[in-house]
């Protein structure tokens, strides 16, 4: 993860305190420069109108970009004051221009929120050790305070074995021949962490559009209301 994916996770741009921050728009985006150790280092931040942030840290005697602090085995006093005043930088950006949000995925947001919407619940981070801790979320009935959807956020490769990027996943109850119908459509997957007969995997980054995520999230739901009422 690069410093900029690390700082900025769990928040959305406030496009609106770009300018006034001192950004310039460009086409596609918007374009930020600031000079820093006695004016030797220049950092530059783009933010894509899409929300996605780049970052550079140029060198100005050499106009080329500067490299060496981003590589872990970076070290020396020199390196890290480079370091240390680009993260301040890219900080004072997150602190006037960005929103906190309580996931990382767009998607995993707008699910969030329909669920405080509808269902007036709010997600509850039950760990507070690593690897789940701040990233895994439940969502529960009132009454019985059984789980209807988990949240988490996971290696893809736990999923496809094929990408180790993370993803935010929820895991909903649903019927098993339903799960079995939905893992062949090849978008939906074998539940993470959970009894896979019971639950199924579904990824928030946009590939299955909120609507059908939505419907699933209800049946799980509703399967949770009914069951109280046995």
């Amino acid at each position: 993860m690069s410093f900029e994916e690390e700082i900025f996770q769990k928040t959305k741009v406030d496009f609106s305190s770009l300018l006034p921050y001192g950004f310039h728009k460009e086409e596609g985006g918007y374009f930020y420069c600031k000079d820093f150790l006695q004016d030797e280092f220049s950092a530059c931040i783009h933010i894509k109108d899409d929300g996605k942030i780049y970052g550079q840290v140029i060198e100005k005697a050499f106009n080329e970009e500067y490299l060496t602090f981003r590589y872990k085995d970076a070290k020396g006093e020199f390196v890290t004051k480079i370091k240390e005043a680009y993260l301040a930088i890219l900080n004072d950006i997150k602190k006037h221009c960005f929103i906190k949000e309580t996931y990382c995925s767009p998607q995993t947001n707008r699910i969030n929120k329909f669920i405080q919407e509808h269902f007036h619940h709010l997600p509850i981070f039950k760990w507070d050790k690593e690897p789940y801790k701040d990233t895994a979320s439940v969502f529960e009935d009132e009454i019985s305070h059984k789980w209807y959807a988990i949240i988490m956020s996971i290696s893809k490769k736990k999923l496809d074995q094929v990408t180790d990027a993370l993803i935010e996943v929820m895991n909903v109850k649903l019927d098993p021949h339903l799960i079995e119908e939905m893992i062949k459509t090849g978008k939906y997957y074998p539940a993470y962490h959970m009894n896979k007969k019971y639950w199924v995997s579904i990824p928030l980054d946009d590939t299955i559009q909120d609507e059908e995520i939505i419907t699933y999230l209800t049946m799980s739901r509703n399967g949770i209301k009914n069951s109280n009422s046995k």
